[in-house]
């Protein structure tokens, strides 16, 4: 025969010191002593059980409670038509379980799915006033949303008017910013303009009144003109290109001369000096057959030695001496270059062999 179970033995403690010989008993016996003498007694007694060995709290079992969510099971509705069946951890609120409107406005006993549906349509369902876009806060079931807003026109027209004042003024801020940012506009095409001119490898220049600059040359009054600097490319060699219409030295009044001049520039400490990259001068032929096309190139190839250093070295004043084609193109053949008083010269400047900084 098997030992019974250990359990905690209680003590049977009186609250009143007054009655003699009352103990704390160990056994149950004792127990039965003790309170056969306090049912006899005259006194009331206050009694309390104390435990000597309290038993030990429950610990949840992590393990049992996965297996109990894995258990199979129906759904609570199973009888009302829903035949959902899976694991107790998969299970959800039924939508045939019948339910009352959580707005409380007197429907009841729907399904989840009839309330879905009831919803947006219940007259307790809180709605916002139409005019909460412009500040008012005022929230409610649609029969009082109703009423609000035929008791408060005056405030919903301060509230527009406000709104209002507030888009006139939001309108006349972004109506700035267009203005700004067209300025900012133009001014960037004006410098990326200038930069393509300026940091191309090529540059193509437009002469206009070409007629009146001719007899100005002719005449003496201005031999020569001159480009808008360019360089040869970003960070390269300035340079700039110079026309005698009516041609230079020997050859005036026969050919049209073109030179070029190494100006001084702000990146000529890191270049490679003397100048040597090859360069084309084309006069743009303005036949709009592009097919029949026939441009005027020449091409210079400096080359560096004593005799060309004031050409070709790094420039100490504003610009070096200029080199270049004196018979660029007879008088008589320049004539079929102008079109609308119109010439363009392009200058092409060969950077393949320019080594990088």
């Amino acid at each position: 025969m098997l030992p019974p179970p250990k359990t905690a033995s209680p003590a049977l403690v009186s609250t009143e010191t007054s009655t003699p010989g009352l103990v704390p008993p160990k056994t149950a016996s004792s127990v039965r002593s003790v309170l056969s003498r306090i049912a006899f007694s005259p006194t009331p007694q206050q009694i309390e059980i104390v435990f000597d060995n309290p038993l030990p709290k429950p610990v949840k079992d992590s393990q049992l409670q996965k297996r109990i969510q894995q258990l199979p099971v129906k759904c609570s509705f199973f009888d009302n038509g829903c035949t959902w069946t899976g694991i107790l951890k998969q299970l959800q609120i039924c939508p045939l379980a019948l339910i009352d409107c959580p707005n409380k406005c007197g429907v009841c006993e729907m399904t989840r799915e009839q309330i879905a549906k009831h919803l947006p349509d219940c007259p307790k369902a809180g709605s916002s006033c139409p005019f909460s876009e412009f500040g008012c806060q005022y929230r409610g079931g649609r029969e009082m949303l109703q009423q609000h807003i035929q008791e408060e026109p005056i405030r919903h027209l301060t509230l527009l008017c406000d709104g209002v004042l507030d888009l006139k003024m939001l309108l006349a801020n972004m109506e700035l910013s267009m203005e700004t940012m067209g300025t900012n506009l133009e001014t960037l095409q004006k410098k990326c303009a200038t930069l393509e001119k300026l940091y191309g490898s090529q540059m193509i220049w437009r002469i206009d009144n070409v007629k009146q600059k001719q007899n100005e040359a002719r005449s003496g009054t201005r031999s020569i003109i001159f480009s808008p600097p360019f360089a040869s490319a970003r960070h390269g060699y300035k340079m700039v290109l110079s026309v005698s219409l009516y041609g230079d030295g020997q050859v005036r009044g026969e050919y049209m001369s073109a030179f070029i001049s190494i100006m001084r520039g702000e990146f000529d400490a890191l270049l490679e000096w003397p100048f040597t990259n090859q360069i084309k001068i084309t006069l743009l032929d303005q036949n709009e057959d592009i097919s029949s096309r026939n441009n005027i190139e020449y091409v210079i190839k400096p080359t560096p030695i004593a005799a060309h250093k004031s050409f070709l070295d790094r420039p100490i004043s504003e610009r070096n001496a200029s080199f270049g084609a004196v018979r660029f193109c007879e008088l008589d053949i320049v004539e079929k270059y102008i079109r609308d008083d119109v010439m363009f010269i392009k200058v092409d400047v060969d950077n393949s062999k320019t080594r990088p900084f």
